[in-house]
């Protein structure tokens, strides 16, 4: 007797979901939400045609921000008309600033606690009646489906409330928008883009690439009026933790002037100690490294004569394989002439220190550790030397500084998502059936020496006694 075969069961499919949903994200062009061209310019027609209706005005609303109704409406998020007839609408996007005051002394990034985007004055005083009507969210999605309810594209394609939401998200691409850009134009919660808490942009630049893509939808005439609102050029939003150019100079200074003063002092540990907070820094900043006390690990995790770092981010299951850039790598190259010079004057003074030198060269041991009187400590910790602040140390600062300066200097946002190790499991850049290349990731490694030399961070240089060779 023939047995029916058995459907798979609810944990198999389980298993499949996250895969299927991965592969789903590269078929959106397909994606039954995707309203065509033809139909989202009927339903523009439609809305403009008569915006006295404000269901229609809410659509179009909806349109142009991307956003949910409950982010638009909702009490929790600012909103007021400015007398130039442009909107300033809130968005939910809060950034906690750092407990450390080492980032006021340094030099942190000033960043606009109040982030808002614009509303184009054809729908902006609309919006404030719609707001002051105090209906209830469920009203107004009820209004809006009755609308739609009867209105068909020009192929017969249904619209539905999430297909007015989601017109960003295929559009967004044609006018050069960053991913960053349409998370926070559409209030998208932060953790759906890892970026989003660590980059802080420019209004101005923002709002540019908002009007470009409000221009699809609107007349020309209105997002000309919604550009003639000018904000401060040095308006910026996002990320509270980033150290501006002086920051970074000031940082640099208080770690090389503490190596000098140990120098001139003959302090063999504290030069060594302070060195090493140097090129850690300075690494860290280069490959945007999260605080760890095993920073870097050993180097055998350096690949292909140092252009290569493979680094582990959370644990031993998260790991990413970027380029270090060409002053990155001279800054390593130093380093370890020094540990080798380091190791030949060890070796007739103090066999526990020289072993541990070795280690460090062999890759047996991390390749940064503290030293101390008597050996050295098994990782390195920057809480006991340099700038001696704990909390200061526990903050991802550099992550944070070079991926605002990166992004604002127009480099690609979704290759350095993937250099910060922040992807979609098939987008890795090692990946055969990957959008992403490691091409890409160079670009990136290229921008950062931009960042090195624009920030005019100086490469450090002991003396030659700290590099014979005995």
């Amino acid at each position: 007797m023939n047995k029916e075969k058995e459907a798979p069961s609810n944990g198999l499919k389980t298993r499949y979901r996250a895969k299927h949903a991965l592969r789903n994200k590269k078929r959106l062009q397909a994606s039954p939400h995707r309203l065509t061209d033809a139909t989202y310019k009927k339903i523009c027609d439609f809305c403009l045609s008569d915006l006295s209706n404000s269901t229609k005005a809410l659509i179009m609303i909806m349109i142009v921000t991307g956003r949910q109704l409950e982010h638009i409406l909702s009490e929790s998020v600012s909103y007021e008309v400015l007398a130039s007839g442009v909107g300033k609408l809130g968005s939910t996007w809060r950034f906690t600033s750092p407990s450390s005051s080492i980032f006021t002394t340094l030099g942190k990034l000033k960043v606009s606690g109040d982030p808002f985007i614009t509303i184009p004055p054809v729908l902006a005083k609309l919006l404030s009646y719609i707001r002051a009507a105090r209906l209830e969210l469920s009203d107004w999605e009820s209004l809006i489906k009755d609308l739609l309810s009867g209105f068909r594209g020009p192929t017969g394609q249904l619209v539905t409330m999430n297909s007015l939401q989601r017109v960003i998200d295929f559009e967004y691409r044609a006018i050069g928008m960053p991913r960053l850009y349409r998370d926070f134009i559409a209030n998208r919660k932060k953790r759906e883009n890892m970026q989003s808490y660590y980059v802080a942009f420019r209004e101005s630049d923002l709002r540019q690439h908002y009007l470009n893509f409000m221009g699809i939808f609107l007349p020309d005439v209105e997002v000309v009026a919604c550009a003639t609102e000018h904000f401060s050029d040095d308006l910026v939003f996002g990320s509270h933790r980033a150290l501006d150019e002086h920051g970074v100079q000031a940082l640099f200074q208080v770690i090389i002037g503490a190596l000098q003063r140990a120098i001139d002092g003959g302090d063999s540990i504290r030069v060594h100690n302070y060195y090493q907070t140097y090129v850690v820094t300075y690494l860290q900043l280069a490959t945007m490294h999260r605080p760890m006390k095993n920073v870097f690990r050993t180097i055998k995790h350096f690949h292909n004569d140092f252009s290569q770092v493979e680094i582990e981010d959370k644990s031993e299951n998260s790991t990413r394989l970027v380029p270090l850039c060409e002053s990155g790598r001279q800054v390593l190259a130093q380093y370890i002439n020094y540990l080798k010079a380091c190791r030949n004057r060890l070796r007739f003074i103090n066999h526990a220190k020289y072993q541990a030198v070795c280690d460090m060269l062999s890759g047996t041991s991390n390749l940064f550790r503290i030293q101390t009187d008597s050996g050295f400590l098994d990782d390195f910790s920057q809480s006991e030397w340099g700038l001696d602040d704990p909390v200061f140390h526990k903050i991802n600062w550099h992550r944070c500084t070079t991926a605002t300066w990166i992004f604002q200097a127009g480099a690609d946002s979704d290759a350095l998502e993937a250099y910060m190790g922040h992807r979609q499991e098939l987008d890795s850049p090692t990946s055969l059936y990957s959008t992403a290349t490691y091409e890409q990731l160079l670009e990136i490694s290229t921008h950062v020496d931009k960042f090195f030399k624009r920030f005019e961070v100086p490469q450090v240089r002991l003396p030659n006694i700290y590099h014979r060779s005995y």
